[in-house]
């Protein structure tokens, strides 16, 4: 064994919505990995409240052989820093970088930052228990690794095309009781055959969905379940791809008598992929709500993004979503190609219409390899320079990174403010529906809830996060 000792870390983004809401899936996969074959590990999750002073004291102590570390691409320059404090503190110890940053930017990581030994691209469940064997580098497929002063790549690692062969995390060695929520991230199903230009999806996870069993998902809800967590989220980028899947799980939750779950699809279904018998059935098994990748409101938007729906498809399934007895979420992007600032009220118009939980709105942000990042640099349309905004930005943050002569920045920064009000005004509205027994306090209620301060501690300030949550759950039908 040539590491026999993992140290897995997952990085701080200070200042964020990126807090400690659940326990890191892609870590806790991986950790189920290594947990499989016997190989010892432990878990440092910075997100936690922890700083580098209290992750060198944690290194110190358990003396691992191999530091594992995942990362997204915001804030990278953050994250190398903390990378490269490990490495001058501790030079014996490798370092292996896995996640979403570096299955896109693959060799330009590992050049970017000297403290990276190694990088892991796409699925880990594989790669990393061999690298911990002792396999040979140079025959790992998926391993980025350094020769001398060359960064080589043994080429892709083939997907898993047998999910139910991986063994779902259970999350030995995590703190999960000092997360944000009392929930628990299940991905049920992986890869994107979808073409929208925004989205790395695709570059992470492939184009060919591949699912796990209606079986092999229900007995993770069923392992949670009795592990006393009744709260489950479905963060599959394509949970409802095939709607006969999700109808045999429901079947299958319901048969083993798995009740007063409150399980979610916040990270959006396909509206082509839903049906009011399909969406009644999810309610009927637990779930409670579901989000829409909306996007626009606008068609020639919608097709510039190539994302394959018309606004006839998304909000004919918006509306069976509420129909169903469901909490809808929808998600909106402001400024992607084709876009102006009358296509921009065909968004507010359809965010507007139904009875939803809330609507999100988002600023585009181009990452590399994707066809808008490809759109905005041929056409130099860039304003900040990717390596700073990438760095700095996320689609929430509203400050354009690009524009078009169509569009103007001084007209993006006038939609991001109005959209802002469109999503608090939504918002108000469905606080007051679900605090309707309360009488006049709803209305109480919904205004305090969308001032900036108050949202921050929902977000980041656990006590005050359960105690609304014990409020709103408090209506009758939650």
């Amino acid at each position: 064994m040539k590491y026999k000792k993992v140290l897995f870390v997952n990085p701080y983004y200070p200042h964020t919505r990126f807090g400690a809401f659940r326990p890191p899936t892609g870590l806790g996969y991986v950790a189920e990995a290594l947990k499989r074959e016997n190989i010892e590990y432990d878990v440092f999750d910075m997100a936690l409240g922890y700083n580098a002073k209290a992750l060198f004291k944690k290194i110190e102590s358990y003396i691992p052989d191999l530091i594992a570390v995942s990362m997204m691409t915001y804030m990278y320059k953050n994250t190398y820093g903390i990378l490269a404090s490990i490495k001058n503190k501790f030079p014996d110890i490798k370092v292996v970088l896995g996640g979403a940053h570096v299955s896109t930017m693959r060799e330009a990581a590992l050049k970017e930052c000297e403290a990276i030994d190694y990088g892991i691209v796409c699925e880990g469940e594989k790669t990393v228990p061999e690298l911990c064997r002792g396999v040979d580098v140079a025959g790992i497929k998926g391993l980025l690794y350094r020769d001398g002063y060359a960064v080589k790549y043994n080429g892709d690692r083939a997907f898993e095309t047998d999910l139910d062969s991986i063994n779902f995390p259970t999350y030995f060695k995590f703190e999960l009781d000092k997360y944000m929520l009392r929930e628990i991230d299940l991905i049920t199903s992986r890869g994107c055959p979808y073409g929208c230009i925004y989205c790395t999806v695709r570059l992470a996870s492939g184009a060919r969905v591949r699912m796990r069993s209606p079986a092999h998902v229900a007995d993770e809800i069923e392992y949670w379940y009795k592990r006393g967590c009744r709260r489950l989220e479905m963060a599959d980028d394509n949970f409802s791809y095939d709607k006969e899947r999700v109808h045999m799980i429901c079947d299958e939750i319901i048969r083993r008598k798995l009740e007063n779950l409150k399980l979610r699809c916040g990270n959006g279904l396909r509206a082509d992929k839903v049906d009011i018998a399909l969406l009644k059935h999810m309610k009927d098994a637990g779930f409670c709500h579901i989000a829409f990748g909306v996007e626009s409101g606008n068609d020639i938007v919608l097709q510039a993004m190539k994302k394959g729906e018309t606004r006839e498809i998304l909000e004919k399934a918006i509306n069976i979503g509420c129909q169903a007895g469901l909490d809808v979420t929808l998600f909106f992007i402001i400024g992607l190609p084709g876009e102006t600032i009358d296509t921009v009220q065909d968004s507010f118009e359809v965010a507007l219409k139904y009875p939803v939980l809330e609507a999100k709105f988002f600023n585009p942000i181009p990452y590399p390899k994707t066809e808008l990042f490809r759109w905005a640099e041929s056409n130099k349309l860039f304003l900040i320079k990717p390596e700073k905004y990438l760095n700095d930005f996320t689609s929430f943050i509203f400050k354009p990174v690009y524009e078009t002569k169509d569009f103007s920045v001084k007209e993006r920064i006038k939609t991001f403010k109005h959209s802002d009000m469109v999503r608090k005004g939504i918002l108000k509205r469905s606080v007051r529906r679900k605090l309707k027994r309360y009488g006049p306090l709803a209305y109480i209620f919904a205004y305090l809830y969308t001032i900036p301060f108050i949202e921050r501690a929902f977000r980041e300030n656990v006590g005050f996060r359960k105690l609304v949550d014990l409020i709103t759950s408090a209506r009758e039908g939650a």
